[in-house]
């Protein structure tokens, strides 16, 4: 197989849902998120498929191991879009990605924009509730020491005698 058919192959085992000329492709895995790849990467991907055709799963399997050297990055929506609202354009964002080169971003408001949507929501609904009623996010908790100025209560931090 050439390597346009190996990255097909990827693709379609993959569900990928965007590609770019920049060689970089979005796919959604249920269990752990989106994902972009690069063409390099998708080619490996697929000489494991074509190596494998019986199992799929186990190739895919084999391509995700950490010890494998695959690049692929994961991409947090809720973090890239934490600055928007629901009266945010994400159109004008679309085209501000596209014509600022931003390949990830243009990416994720091009294929996966229901998500983004979704993202926006629930970050407005949490910034919404007072801070007594929803979890802190780690930000808060680092600018506000005043309940544990020591850390005392923190249990990788020493104890009182200065031994860990």
């Amino acid at each position: 197989m050439n390597r346009e058919d190996l990255i097909a192959l990827a693709a379609e085992t993959l569900g990928c849902t965007g590609q770019t000329a920049a060689g970089k492709w979005l796919y959604h895995d249920p269990a752990t998120g989106w994902w972009i790849v690069t063409d390099d990467d998708m080619e490996e991907l697929g000489a494991l498929l074509n190596a494998m055709p019986e199992d799929a799963n186990a190739a895919v399997a084999t391509w995700c191991d950490p010890d494998a050297g695959t690049t692929a990055t994961e991409v947090d929506i809720s973090l890239m879009f934490e600055f928007a609202t629901s009266a945010t354009d994400l159109d004008v964002l679309l085209r501000k990605a596209n014509a600022d080169g931003d390949v990830v971003t243009w990416l994720v408001l091009a294929h996966a924009r229901a998500d983004v949507r979704e993202a926006i929501r629930l970050n407005e609904e949490m910034q919404a509730e007072p801070l007594a009623t929803r979890p802190r996010t780690r930000s808060e908790m680092a600018d506000d020491h005043r309940w544990d100025p020591d850390y005392s209560d923190d249990f990788f931090s020493r104890d009182r005698e200065g031994t860990w």
